[in-house]
């Protein structure tokens, strides 16, 4: 083989392996979205603020089961205008500790479990559902 044949067959492989590279990121991209989308769904709720800061999801599960843990900060006056404009809210069954008030909601979408942690004290949002 020669040295411009070689050349272009490591070109090629380099070009290749770009495009996986940028086809499993925006693969990641999506699931994300669709990772925040689903929870939202599931436990009813508005869209994020947009002061969301620090946004973390974490998806656990399988074939069979599907959870999903969103994380959170925003001014807690901004998530209280969110918690407000989140129609699961209103019919959760909430109790405080503290000042880190937690929500039992009513799972939209088919899901089976959905929960809501804020920390008035600090802004700090954890979201917690799954289906199984």
């Amino acid at each position: 083989m020669t040295r411009k044949k070689r050349m272009q067959l490591w070109l090629l492989l380099l070009g290749l392996l770009l495009l996986l590279g940028a086809g499993w990121a925006g693969w990641d991209y999506l699931e994300y979205r669709s990772a925040l989308d689903t929870t939202r769904e599931w436990a009813q709720l508005a869209p994020f603020p947009a002061s969301t800061k620090n946004l973390k999801v974490d998806t656990r599960g399988g074939m069979f089961t599907r959870e999903f843990r969103v994380e959170f900060d925003a001014p807690p006056a901004d998530v209280e205008a969110w918690l407000a404009a989140s129609p699961g809210i209103p019919g959760a069954v909430m109790t405080r500790t503290g000042k880190s008030r937690h929500y039992q909601i009513t799972p939209g979408g088919g899901a089976a479990f959905a929960e809501l942690t804020f920390d008035e004290g600090t802004g700090h949002v954890r979201v917690r559902v799954y289906w199984s």
